[in-house]
């Protein structure tokens, strides 16, 4: 009875060796699945991050395309605008110079004209400039002006011209 009894304890023991030796397979496999879980988590982790940062990245260059692409039409619209200035500006210079001209070429023919008449009129009139001004008259001003220049025999385009690029002195001042 007593090896039986050695028997049953070797067997349980056995047994009991076993059990152990299983459950510590058990504990390595859960161990192992673990680790596997865990490196699976690790990888989808940073999977995640790098997709966010290529997210990031792609939010950041459209945006900077988008700044870009504001500086670009702003830029474009201000060189616009110096354009159309510099165009106002130079029809502005060539409706005055065109004004001037006109003024210039009344003036020659006036000059023409008072050469002309002069030569038929006494000085004496110019006493009858200071009377009382009619509505179809002259001033008297610009009448004794136009005199005084019309006595000038040795006028020349260019001088009128001169004189024209001074509206406020000329005694005919255009208005446009």
């Amino acid at each position: 009875m007593q090896k039986q009894v050695e028997k049953e304890i070797k067997r349980q023991e056995k047994e009991e060796a076993q059990m152990r030796k299983l459950q510590k397979k058990q504990q390595e496999e859960a161990l192992r699945e673990q680790k596997r879980r865990e490196k699976e988590e690790a990888e989808a982790k940073k999977q995640q991050k790098k997709q966010e940062e290529e997210a990031l990245k792609e939010q950041k260059r459209r945006e900077k395309e988008e700044a870009e692409m504001k500086k670009q039409q702003k830029k474009q619209q201000e060189e616009a605008e110096k354009e159309q200035k510099r165009r106002e500006k130079e029809a502005a210079q060539l409706k005055k110079q065109l004004a001037i001209q006109k003024q210039a070429s009344m003036m020659e023919r006036f000059f023409k004209s008072k050469k002309d008449s002069g030569k038929l009129q006494k000085s004496g009139d110019n006493d009858s400039a200071d009377g009382p001004i009619n509505k179809n008259e002259v001033p008297a001003t610009t009448t004794k002006i136009d005199s005084s220049l019309s006595q000038q025999e040795n006028w020349v385009l260019e001088d009128i011209r001169r004189l024209a690029t001074f509206p406020d002195l000329c005694f005919f001042h255009l208005h446009t």
